[in-house]
Order: C-alpha cells, then structure tokens, then sequence
C-alpha cells in the first residue's frame, strides 16, 4: 500500500498572518465599522505680533461628539517629541468649540502676543472612547503678508462676481456660406 503522508507546518508568522486574514474577512463580511475621532488641519488666524489664535479641524462621530476633549500635551510630552515647549506654548489655551453648522474644532489661543514665526505645537483629543496626540508646525506671517494674501483673494473674489454679474452675451454664429 502507499502511504502518502501530508503534512501542514504553519509557522508564527503565517499563524499571524491567517488569523489577520480571517479576522479582516470577517469584518468585511458582517460589515462591523470602526469609528474614531481625529485631528485634521491646523489654520493659523493671527499674525505675526497678534495673540496667537489657530483653528485645528476635528473629525469624529456624532455619539462622540459630547466627550470630545482637547488639550495641549505636557512639557515632558513634548520633550519626548524633541519640541521645544515655550512660554508661548506654556501659556496657550487649547479648547473644543463648535461652529454654527455644530461641526466641532479645537481652538488654540494664547493671551499675548507671539513674535516667533514658527510655533510647534503637541495637541491631545480625548473622547470616551479613546485619544490622539498629533504634533503641529504652525507659521505666523507678519501682518504685510496676511495683508497682501486678504487683497489678492479680495481681487480674486470680486473678478468671480464680475464675471457671474455680466449678463451672458449669445455666442456669435458663423455666415453662411454662399
């Protein structure tokens, strides 16, 4: 008689790699979803020798909306990061708002003003269900700059509204040929 014998050896990794591969067919079949919030981009409001003001945008779900939390990471935080943590950074306020349409953001304020072009930031957002810290590069412009960028978008904005305002002309039609 033959005896063939089979044998399966499933090493660690490919023993990792197949239980990932089930787990993921799994959620992919009973279609569970994972939500969670974050941090999105960071638009700095002030200028260059203005209290400092920046609106950082927040993504997350409604249900975690009422947990959100926001706060600037501690001093050792930031060493770990290789941030410098200034009196600047020391004396900001960070905080959740919401705007009009209730999306929420986090505020970023100090009381004084900032004479440093560059700011670097570690931001913690907490909700009930987890939390993240995202490191920030924040450039203040000097006030000429904000000035010059507000009158180009100003230009800009008015030749849209020009060009919306005037009344469309027919297109001219070709003569015909004789």
């Amino acid at each position: 008689m033959l005896g063939l014998r089979i044998t399966s050896r499933v090493g660690a990794l490919g023993s990792k790699s197949l239980r990932a591969g089930i787990i993921a067919v799994f959620m992919a079949v009973t279609g569970i979803q994972v939500h969670a919030a974050g941090l999105g981009r960071l638009e700095v409001k002030s200028a260059l020798g203005d209290p400092f003001r920046a609106e950082i945008a927040v993504i997350a779900e409604p249900n975690e909306l009422p947990s959100l939390t926001a706060r600037l990471a501690t001093a050792e935080a930031f060493q770990r990061a290789g941030l410098i943590y200034s009196s600047n950074v020391a004396s900001m306020r960070v905080v959740v708002e919401r705007r009009t349409d209730g999306q929420p953001y986090v505020l970023v304020t100090t009381p004084e003003p900032v004479n440093e072009p560059v700011v670097d930031l570690l931001v913690e957002l907490a909700w009930a269900s987890g939390r993240i810290t995202r490191e920030y590069t924040a450039f203040v412009d000097p006030p000429f700059l904000i000035a010059e960028r507000e009158k180009r978008r100003a230009a800009a904005a008015a030749a849209a509204a020009a060009t919306q305002a005037a009344p469309s002309q027919p297109m001219p039609q070709p003569e015909p040929l004789p």
